[in-house]
């Protein structure tokens, strides 16, 4: 049986088990932002694949198509850090979604992210997120195979 090992790495890590046959590679990372009322669709295009979350951002990063903000009031609170270039590191939280299965979505609003408040609490936040496909599949399968074939 090859080896079974959870993948570690340096600045994220995947909180399901995957059976790795050999060394993971990645397709191509996906990334995007996710405002209110939106969703992010994550899928791998071969079944011998899982989703490793690679980064996750959860606030008011900058000005942007989710943030319509007018200049003036850009101007007098723009460097306010709790207004706007406010976010958290939501990896863990997406890790445990999406990472080390086929496909997942999730939907903007969220609960979960919206426990997580890095700007002022009446301030809608948005996501940013990316992910790579990994060849693997996800250990759950790798057990079910197991025991249905002892």
């Amino acid at each position: 049986m090859a080896n079974v090992m959870t993948l570690v790495f340096a600045s994220f890590h995947i909180t399901s088990s995957l059976r790795i046959d050999q060394t993971p590679t990645v397709d191509m990372v996906e990334s995007g932002t996710y405002c209110q009322l939106e969703a992010m669709t994550a899928r791998c295009r071969w079944n011998s694949e899982v989703i490793l979350v690679t980064s996750a951002r959860w606030g008011r990063m900058a000005a942007n198509r989710c943030l319509q903000i007018h200049p003036n009031v850009l101007a007098v609170l723009g460097h306010d850090p709790l207004f706007l270039g406010c976010s958290q590191d939501v990896l863990f939280l997406m890790d445990s979604k999406c990472s080390g299965r086929s496909e997942c979505e999730i939907h903007i609003p969220d609960s979960d992210l919206d426990e997580v408040k890095p700007c002022y609490q009446d301030l809608k936040s948005y996501l940013t997120a990316s992910y790579s496909c990994v060849k693997g599949m996800i250990l759950a399968d790798v057990a079910h195979s197991f025991i249905k074939y002892t």
